[in-house]
């Protein structure tokens, strides 16, 4: 398990220049090898299943290499970056395949999160969805 006194958790996408912020700070990867390729300053890696404090690492490819979203299951929060959009207020959807790797795997990834317990989403863009985004999400795959 890693400790978790502040994390820095950085996407391939956003790698380059990456470097620790503040001292005893844990920056880590779900994509090492490739951030450090870029330049990026790491402790660790990320690997799915791994715990990060109270969260479990949890795979969804397809929007970028290396993409991971963090589960706390006792607290039923999803942390998904921007691998769910939450736009419109109380609704999610995904980002255009325009910018996305793999937009089948992408949506497969979206399917694949149904399976956790979760009733809060937490996103990266968008407005977060603090109750019933179990449902949410449903309903936006329902669409694909």
């Amino acid at each position: 398990m890693h400790a978790l006194r502040s994390c820095g958790v950085i996407m391939a996408e956003h790698v380059q220049g990456a470097v620790h912020g503040q001292p005893g700070e844990l920056l880590a990867c779900a994509d090492a090898p490739h951030a450090r390729s870029e330049g990026a300053e790491l402790d660790d890696e990320l690997k799915v299943g791994d715990k990060v404090g109270p969260f479990v690492v949890v795979g969804a490819p397809g929007k970028s290499l290396g993409e991971v979203v963090l589960h706390w299951p006792e607290r039923k929060i999803l942390l998904v970056g921007d691998a769910v959009v939450g736009d419109p207020p109380g609704k999610c959807k995904l980002l255009p395949d325009k910018v996305v790797d793999d937009p089948p795997r992408f949506r497969e990834s979206a399917r694949g999160l149904l399976t956790l317990d979760f009733d809060a989403l937490l996103v990266g863009d968008g407005v977060p969805i603090l109750q019933s985004a179990k449902e949410r999400l449903q309903e936006l795959i329902q669409t694909f």
